[in-house]
């Protein structure tokens, strides 16, 4: 067993983990009213989504067609940033 499902396993229910999860359930609430009020506003013109993680190949791609001439590159396919807690994510 890795050091983090330990570390996972013996944390949870603790109020550490109990604190993190909510916040993590009030933050993902706040980005879903920021989300709507801005799509309300903007209608098309925008497009917002929230992910539970980012696969650097993506981040690199749009970095790439932002800022030309500036070398980008990551190491794995599957390489990606993703948060701590691990809650569902939605899109938009």
């Amino acid at each position: 067993m890795s050091k983090k499902e330990q570390l996972r396993q013996q944390r949870e229910g603790t109020i550490l983990n109990v604190t993190a999860k909510q916040q993590e359930k009030d933050i993902i609430q706040a980005i879903s009213n920021v989300v709507v009020y801005l799509s309300e506003q903007f209608e098309t013109r925008i497009r917002i989504e929230h992910r539970k993680y980012w696969l650097l190949k993506d981040i690199v791609s749009e970095l790439r067609s932002t800022f030309h001439g500036v070398e980008f590159h990551y190491h794995f396919e599957n390489s990606s940033i993703r948060p701590d807690g691990g809650n569902p994510s939605y899109q938009i």
